[in-house]
């Protein structure tokens, strides 16, 4: 696309742009609707007119994918889960533009798919009094894993070098710049009302679980691409100044998923990588001071935002409920009262889900049905925050299957296979970010799905002959 070489060739420009995309969202919703749908329906058509050259899927989906909290936070919806319809409608392109180099070495994501239609086909047998609803509910969970699929069949073992990985990854962090504008326009730290709760205030007036994700998804990147010595904005310093920013914004939400699984992530494919790879334990060693700046800045930005909420975030990763905080303001001691639980209530959907795959260990309770099942057994509708236990509840033993196989077996096969270290540490980075995400977010955005896709790259050491280079002349990778 145009579009995507212009903000590779001029990285200055891809930053304002997106900084005027995140005023429009404040301010004109409705227009960055528009934009949304004009780059899906626009890349449907580039992918299968170029025939995907240069990949030119993997720009579309990546970018679809970050935009998706814009659009949702603007409020101005088509439809809620454009964001995975969007991703599955240009993978599927992709896969039509080139059948013959995916399909043939991506077969074990077929399988997924085949073992999600019993889980269909119990909702549909199962039925519900209000079939619109149904059919609105078992889309909103089967359009994630479907998304997944998709992106298993396009990236699955495909190769690629390192500097297109590198290019992918300046046009994947371009979202984190309109989310960032957004939050911080349309509310100010000093009007917001802290409490020991996720702020919706500090979120835009969104659901902190999925801003904090997609903020989180942005510092990924931005972590990765540091610890790779890549720049993925216009330098270094904007790199730098984006990463605080969305600490800052992050930790302003309250809401620990998201921020959480972006730090973990880092620490634990980098605690992996050194174990197995005496490269990352030399180049640990030489970024060792420049970890424990950052690790020093990350302590300093979260003593500064628990000062702004007058010591609410401390207390909010403490865990402490409004009564306890109340009386260790004033000094008292805290009366008895039931604690709260660190995964804020989603252990008991865990356990109705894990009750559900006992009862109905077969086909489940049928795709989308567990919210259903939920309010008919115990009086709520809450839906699922973790897929791995939705995907029991829902799914029986297809379930189970599933997680076993593409949760745990493939990957950890994938892990021993490609033993170059930047193909591990990207893997690391998807696979992990994909995993901790699915347990408190689920697939409520587009993210995780094609995250576990793409982590399945091979990210290959050996340079390409620059002849055949030459003769891609033109292609969105080579835009450089």
């Amino acid at each position: 696309m145009p579009l995507f070489r212009l903000w590779l060739n001029n990285p200055l420009l891809a930053l304002l742009w997106h900084i005027a995309l995140g005023v429009v969202t404040r301010y004109l919703p409705a227009a960055l609707t528009a934009y949304y749908v004009l780059i899906i329906g626009y890349g449907v058509y580039d992918i299968i007119r170029r025939r995907d050259k240069g990949y030119l899927t993997a720009y579309y989906v990546m970018y679809v994918m970050g935009m998706e909290i814009v659009y949702r936070i603007g409020k101005f919806y088509i439809f809620w889960e454009m964001g995975k319809y969007g991703c599955i409608a240009l993978l599927l392109a992709g896969l039509i533009a080139t059948p013959q180099k995916r399909l043939a070495q991506s077969w074990p994501f077929l399988f997924f798919g085949l073992l999600l239609i019993p889980g269909i086909a119990a909702a549909l047998y199962y039925g519900h009094t209000d079939a619109t609803y149904l059919r609105k509910i078992m889309m909103q969970h089967i359009s994630g894993p479907i998304s997944l699929m998709m992106a298993g069949l396009y990236f699955y073992r495909i190769k690629w070098q390192p500097e297109e990985l590198h290019r992918l990854l300046r046009i994947a962090v371009l979202p984190s710049v309109s989310i960032l504008i957004f939050l911080f326009l349309k509310a100010s730290v000093s009007s917001i009302t802290f409490t020991s709760s996720s702020n919706f205030a500090a979120s835009g007036g969104f659901g902190p679980n999925q801003v904090s994700t997609a903020v989180g998804f942005g510092m990924t990147l931005l972590m990765f691409g540091l610890l790779n010595g890549w720049t993925l904005t216009f330098n270094k310093t904007t790199d730098l100044a984006l990463l605080v920013l969305l600490s800052f914004r992050g930790l302003l939400t309250f809401s620990r998923g998201g921020i959480g699984a972006a730090l973990i992530t880092t620490v634990v494919a980098l605690f992996v990588l050194m174990i197995f790879s005496r490269a990352y334990q030399r180049k640990f060693l030489r970024i060792s001071v420049s970890l424990g700046l950052g690790v020093l800045a990350l302590a300093i930005i979260a003593l500064v935002v628990n000062k702004l909420t007058n010591n609410y975030l401390l207390y909010r990763y403490q865990n402490k409920t409004g009564t306890e905080i109340m009386y260790m303001q004033r000094g008292q001691k805290p009366i008895a009262a039931p604690k709260r639980t660190m995964l804020s209530g989603r252990e008991v959907l865990m356990s109705e889900e894990w009750k559900s795959f006992k009862s109905h260990p077969f086909f489940g309770v049928g795709a989308g049905r567990g919210t259903l099942e939920r309010e008919e057994l115990i009086g709520y509708s809450l839906p699922s925050h973790t897929e791995q236990t939705r995907l029991l509840g829902e799914h029986g033993m297809f379930g189970l299957i599933i997680v076993l196989i593409f949760f745990i077996m493939i990957p950890l096969y994938h892990f021993r296979k490609y033993t170059i270290g930047l193909s591990r540490h990207w893997f690391l980075i998807c696979f992990l970010l994909v995993m901790l995400t699915m347990l408190h977010a689920g697939m409520r955005m587009a993210m995780p799905g094609i995250l576990f896709g793409i982590a399945f790259i091979y990210i290959s050491s050996v340079k390409p002959d620059l002849s055949k280079r030459a003769s891609n002349k033109g292609t969105l990778v080579h835009a450089d």
